[in-house]
């Protein structure tokens, strides 16, 4: 970030509405208009949401949106992510259909992935 501080991850939880989640599968790969792209598929109690960037084709983009997600999960590769619990945020005021923005570990003392539509400069986790 510029020159204002960084926030820690408490200050952003208090952003988000969080809920519940089992990583059911993951995609890396091209996307039918050749933008590479990530996605966590996400399935909550009753719903499943994708969580990710588009257009990681900047290779700093690719690598804070991948590096972001397995520091947030505490994993050490993509294949590891699924099957993984975990916890997603979306913003408060979003409503039932707004987008995921933000993940943590299931345990809320850890650190929180919110990727900002910058991550060429910012890495978007918040420890």
């Amino acid at each position: 970030m510029s020159e204002e501080k960084k926030k820690h991850a408490y200050e952003i939880a208090e952003e988000f509405e969080w809920q519940n989640v089992r990583i059911e599968k993951t995609s890396l790969g091209y996307e039918d208009h050749g933008l590479l792209t990530a996605v966590i598929h996400c399935q909550g109690e009753c719903w499943s949401q994708g969580f990710g960037c588009r257009n990681l084709a900047n290779p700093a983009a690719f690598q804070n949106f991948v590096s972001g997600v397995l520091k947030a999960l505490r994993v050490d590769s993509w294949e590891q992510l699924e099957g993984k619990l975990a916890r997603v945020g979306k913003k408060k005021d979003a409503g039932l259909n707004g987008n995921i923005e933000a993940i943590r570990p299931i345990v809320d003392t850890g650190p929180i992935f919110a990727p900002t539509n910058d991550l060429e400069t910012d890495s978007g986790l918040y420890e």
